[in-house]
C-alpha cells in the first residue's frame, strides 16, 4: 500500500510540474514589448560610445516571470553594431514592467555602415534590435526595428 501511495504522490508532483512548466512557456509566448525611447549616449572612449533602448514589457496574464539574463545585438543591415548583456536577474511582473537595454557600439562599425550609405546614396535601412530573455524555461527572444534617423 506505501508503495502505491509513493507512487501516486510521483505521478502528481510530475504531472503538476509539467503543468507549472507549460504555463510559464504559454506566459513567455504571450509577453508583448513597446519601445519607449532610443537614445545614443556620449562616446566613452574613441573606439565606443552606446545606445540605450527603454521597453516597456506588457504581461497580459496573471503570473510573474522570472529573467536571468538579457543579450542582444544591434544590427544595420548585416552589420552587428553593438551588443549587450546584463546577468542582473528581474522579474515581469502581471501588467507592465520596465526594461532599460544598454547596448554598447563599436564606433568603426557604425563608421563604416554610414561610409557605406554615403557611397550608395541609396534608402537607409533600419536599425534592427534583437534581444533574448533567458528564463528558467529558456530562451523567449524579441526584436524591433528603430529609425536610424532617431540616433542621429
Amino acid at each position: 500500500m506505501n508503495r502505491q501511495i509513493i507512487n501516486a504522490l510521483i505521478i502528481s508532483g510530475i504531472l503538476g510540474g509539467i503543468t507549472y512548466l507549460i504555463r510559464l512557456n504559454k506566459l513567455g509566448e504571450r509577453i508583448q514589448y513597446r519601445l519607449l525611447k532610443v537614445s545614443r549616449n556620449k562616446s566613452t572612449t574613441l573606439q565606443s560610445s552606446s545606445i540605450t533602448a527603454e521597453i516597456e514589457l506588457i504581461n497580459p496574464t496573471n503570473t510573474s516571470l522570472d529573467v536571468q539574463s538579457v543579450s542582444g545585438f544591434i544590427f544595420y543591415g548585416n552589420q552587428v553594431l553593438g551588443s549587450m548583456e546584463s546577468k542582473k536577474p528581474f522579474t515581469i511582473t502581471p501588467g507592465s514592467s520596465r526594461l532599460s537595454l544598454n547596448f554598447s557600439v563599436d564606433n568603426q562599425s557604425l563608421l563604416t555602415s554610414i561610409v557605406q550609405y554615403v557611397l550608395r546614396q541609396d534608402q537607409m535601412q533600419k536599425i534592427v534590435v534583437r534581444y533574448n530573455l533567458k528564463t528558467t524555461l529558456g530562451v523567449i527572444p524579441q526584436s524591433f526595428e528603430v529609425n536610424p534617423r532617431s540616433l542621429i
